[in-house]
Order: structure tokens, then C-alpha cells, then sequence
């Protein structure tokens, strides 16, 4: 049986209060919203706690926040990182667990590279965000007051950011990026290197340009998606996949797709190499700024400038 109308009639007279008592609670409870969650994991979360303690750390937890990215442990032995963008996920080193402050150093760096990511939309890696990530997280530890004891781990992920971090204190930016290059440069698939350098993307650029007006453009896409599978970025059946997509495009969308993909590629590049530039320029007025700090830091470390002999064929960025 329906409701009698005028009942009806004096709720619809008290929906207008309703709603905007509603709305106002919402908006209250909007502006105390949690932040999103970056990680399932307790240890990282206390990391994290650890990096907010630095004044760059709270700008980059704040541009996590609004461009979320989840850290996890790798479920094998990994000797790095792997960056997964796609599913916005970020693989860490498990033996990090034993230390909260070089987990934190190790958030610091991997969160750069996402964030260069982010800021350029760079599908895959370079070696020029290696570079600028391993400035970044020396900076993080001179603001963390690290001390030589948190460098006590017997473990290679922790031995890596020690050499990283002196290197950057004693041999400065130059010679920090440079290790950060070469390491970059290594081979090992689970981690998705060697990286391609801002110059490789930007000679492959030139070659799809040609390929468009020899109308080879999805070849050429298909030997690339070939390179991304023996790095370990994507398996077999995605490049197959990517292939079979290409070539089932109507003639109209192939033609369009062509014209704008050049553009596309060269504008990530373009801004990559911009930010690249701005990035490292504001490293050099940072270390100038903070001289003393680096003085003082030099003495606390003493015992870790030992300069370290660059993998073989490294040079100069």
C-alpha cells in the first residue's frame, strides 16, 4: 500500500535539509580524508615516517600522495628496483626490511625515478633518472642526519647506497652521477636494464621518422617491443599483442596513428631532457647552498671516501 500523499509531501519538505546536512558532512569529512595508501607493507610505511623527517622527503610524499604509486617487496632476490608504471607498482629490495633508514633511502631514490616518470610520461626507465635519483637520495640522507652505524647491514643493497651516498659527499655530483650511470647500464633482466638513455630514445626517435614515410612503422615497433622483452620489461605475448593491434587498425586510424606518434614520442623526450637539465641544475645550487652541511657530513664519513673504480666502460653523463 502507498504511502499516504501528504506524508509523502512532508518528507520531500524535509529532503532539502536533509541534503545540504548531508553535503556539509561530506565536505567535512572530505578534508580530514586519509591519505591514499602507498604500501601494503608495515616496514615501508615506517620508512616512509623516516623520509618525512627531510624537507624534500614531505614535498615527495606530498606528490605521491597525488599521483599514487605502490611499494612492495620483490618476491625473488633482487639486486634493484623494478619499476612496473603500467600497474604502478614499485618492487623493493626484501633485506631492506632490516633497516628503516636505508628502506627510506631506498623509497627516496626508486620514488624520484617514478616521479621524473610521471612528470615527462617516459614509458620506460632511463639512465639519466638513475642519475638524478641517486642525487636526490643523497640529499635525503644529509637531511635524516644519518649516521655511519646505519650503514652496518652486511647486504649489497646497503653496501650500493653507502658508495652512492659517499661518492655524492666526497666526489661530488659528477662523479656520483656517473656510478649511478654505469649501474644503470648493467645488465640484469629482472631489474629491466640495461636503462635506454635520453640519446638512444632520441636516435630511435629519428628512425621512426624515417619509418613513417617508408611506411615501416609498425616493424620498427615490433623489433623495439623485441628489445623491451630481452631487457625483461614485457613478456613475449605483449609484443605479439601490441603487433596484432597495430596492424588490425583500420587504414584511417594507421595513417592518424603515424602522424601523431612522432610528436607524441618527441614532446616526452623533449621535456625529459628539459627536466633532466633543471634537475641537475638545482643539485649543483643545493650542494652550493648547504656547503657547510656537506663539510660537516665529510668529517662524520670520513672513513667512507674511499673512490670507488667505476664498472667497466662507464663515463662521463
Amino acid at each position: 500500500m502507498a504511502a499516504p500523499l501528504f506524508l509523502y509531501n512532508r518528507g520531500m519538505k524535509k529532503l532539502p535539509a536533509l541534503l545540504a546536512a548531508v553535503l556539509a558532512l561530506a565536505a567535512c569529512s572530505g578534508s580530514r580524508r586519509a591519505a591514499p595508501s602507498l604500501t601494503p607493507e608495515p616496514a615501508i610505511e615506517r620508512a616512509f615516517d623516516v623520509l618525512a623527517t627531510a624537507k624534500e622527503g614531505k614535498k615527495l610524499i606530498a606528490f605521491l600522495e597525488k599521483n599514487p604509486v605502490s611499494f612492495e617487496f620483490a618476491n625473488v632476490q633482487a639486486p634493484c628496483p623494478r619499476y612496473e608504471f603500467d600497474r604502478r607498482t614499485i618492487y623493493l629490495r626484501r633485506e631492506f626490511k632490516g633497516s628503516d633508514t636505508m628502506l627510506a633511502l631506498a623509497v627516496a631514490r626508486a620514488a624520484q625515478v617514478y616521479r621524473f616518470h610521471r612528470l615527462t610520461e617516459l614509458d620506460a626507465p632511463t639512465a639519466e633518472q638513475e642519475e638524478l635519483a641517486a642525487l636526490f637520495q643523497a640529499r635525503v640522507g644529509l637531511q635524516i642526519s644519518l649516521v655511519d652505524g646505519d650503514f652496518g647491514a652486511d647486504d649489497p643493497g646497503v653496501r650500493e647506497i653507502k658508495s652512492s651516498f659517499c661518492a655524492y659527499l666526497h666526489e661530488g655530483q659528477r662523479y656520483a652521477m656517473q656510478k649511478a650511470r654505469a649501474s644503470a647500464l648493467v645488465t640484469e633482466q629482472w631489474c629491466a636494464r640495461p636503462f635506454e638513455t635520453i640519446s638512444s630514445l632520441n636516435r630511435w626517435l629519428e628512425r621512426t621518422r624515417e619509418a613513417v614515410r617508408d611506411e615501416t612503422l609498425f616493424t620498427l615497433l615490433y623489433e623495439r617491443d623485441l628489445q623491451r622483452v630481452r631487457r625483461g620489461q614485457i613478456t613475449m605475448a605483449d609484443a605479439m599483442r601490441n603487433d596484432a593491434r597495430f596492424r588490425a587498425m583500420p587504414l584511417y586510424e594507421i595513417n592518424r596513428f603515424q602522424r601523431m606518434f612522432y610528436d607524441t614520442e618527441n614532446r616526452k623526450i623533449s621535456r625529459a631532457s628539459r627536466l633532466y637539465r633543471e634537475l641537475t641544475a638545482e643539485d649543483a645550487a643545493w650542494r652550493e647552498k648547504h656547503a657547510g652541511e656537506i663539510t660537516r657530513a665529510r668529517e662524520v664519513f670520513a672513513t667512507c671516501g674511499m673512490r670507488d673504480l667505476l664498472p667497466p666502460g662507464a663515463g662521463a653523463p
